[in-house]
């Protein structure tokens, strides 16, 4: 494996993974990691979003139990907690959970250096007659996609523009070839802001 440039990742262990995984999923508090904002976790049955409230976590299936899935721990693929310094990443092996922490590394810059970008998100309109509840928007689109966002978000704030997943992504360089090539990523922020065309 090539390992990514301007980055340091650092292996979660299983009893380190589940502690994250119970803060995250089931509501335990806990005083630390307080740079990670927003959390994103897939399910088998779906999709939760969700945001840092203090030392907790609120999730979107408090505020749409109808669609987002209900939190268990025995139906998570993978759960990332994320903010703008760095993210874990934590998924679901045969035999319990494990995981990574990814950060930027420390100046000086490197080269290749990571790019930070962004995609932007599934949903362009709340269904008929739903309003955002709790802080956390339904959104659709005419794909039949959906899910429910950390953000507090009306149809015309989404005619000005669309939520978006920010990033930042890390490279590798080949030593043999030289090519150099996408070796990492991490999510950095939801946004959402009217300005940002």
């Amino acid at each position: 494996m090539l390992m990514p440039e301007g980055c340091e990742i650092t292996p979660i262990a299983g009893a380190e993974a589940r502690a994250l995984t119970d803060w995250a999923l089931m509501g335990s508090e806990r005083g630390e990691h307080e740079d990670l904002d927003w959390l994103l976790a897939y399910f088998w049955d779906g999709v939760c979003w969700g945001r840092r409230e203090g030392s907790r976590w609120r999730l979107g299936h408090t505020a749409f139990p109808d669609v987002v899935p209900k939190p268990r721990v025995h139906t998570l693929s993978e759960l990332r907690l994320f903010g703008r310094s760095r993210e874990a990443l934590i998924w679901r092996e045969a035999d319990g959970l494990a995981g990574r922490w990814l950060a930027d590394s420390p100046p000086p810059i490197v080269w290749p250096a990571p790019v930070a970008a962004a995609y932007i998100t599934h949903g362009d309109q709340l269904p008929k007659g739903i309003a955002s509840r709790e802080g956390f928007t339904w959104v659709t689109d005419s794909a039949g996609m959906q899910q429910v966002l950390p953000l507090d978000l009306s149809n015309e704030d989404l005619k000005q523009n669309r939520p978006r997943i920010e990033f930042t992504q890390y490279f590798a360089v080949d030593p043999e070839s030289g090519l150099v090539g996408p070796a990492a990523a991490r999510l950095t922020r939801l946004a959402w802001s009217p300005e940002a065309r």
